[in-house]
């Protein structure tokens, strides 16, 4: 009879570990993002999204964000989506790569020539965006964002 119980008891300790695995695996939402004031339709939309872990990076590296999308144009307007994101915080920058080079053109001021954007349309004067500024939280099924392009 003991050695029922141990089994039973062993079984028991076995199924909670199991669920309490399954409860605590991360949840995920979806991003959708939808882009306005593009000018014009040439070219593409390059998104780059930044997770906690990457805010250090953003904005100026984006070889180092968390993922990247290039998204198309279609009149004036781009929606793009980023799946299975784990819930955390997020920021993201945008650019109009009007002539598809993969890179912010910039003057000779170091201004960018291409349109621009980032998320929660801070607004700037003669500085860089500050991660905590453009931050959001992914901490539902999803999640919808505006960005304005600037010029």
């Amino acid at each position: 009879m003991k050695l029922y119980f141990t089994i039973f008891f062993i079984f028991l300790i076995l199924i909670q570990i199991v669920y309490t695995q399954n409860c605590e695996q991360s949840k995920s939402g979806k991003l959708i993002l939808i882009i306005d004031s593009i000018k014009n339709n040439k070219g593409n939309i390059r998104i780059h999204l930044y997770n906690y872990e990457r805010a250090k990076y953003f904005p100026k590296k984006t070889d180092n964000c968390f993922r990247l999308k290039v998204g198309n144009i279609v009149n004036g307007k781009c929606v793009v989506s980023f799946e299975n994101l784990e819930y955390d915080t997020y920021c993201l920058s945008v650019h109009h790569d009007e002539n598809t080079n993969e890179s912010m053109d910039l003057t000779f001021l170091g201004l960018p020539k291409e349109g621009w954007g980032i998320s929660n349309n801070v607004k700037l004067w003669f500085r860089l965006p500050k991660f905590d500024e453009c931050s959001f939280k992914i901490d539902s099924d999803t999640k919808i964002i505006n960005v304005n392009m600037r010029y």
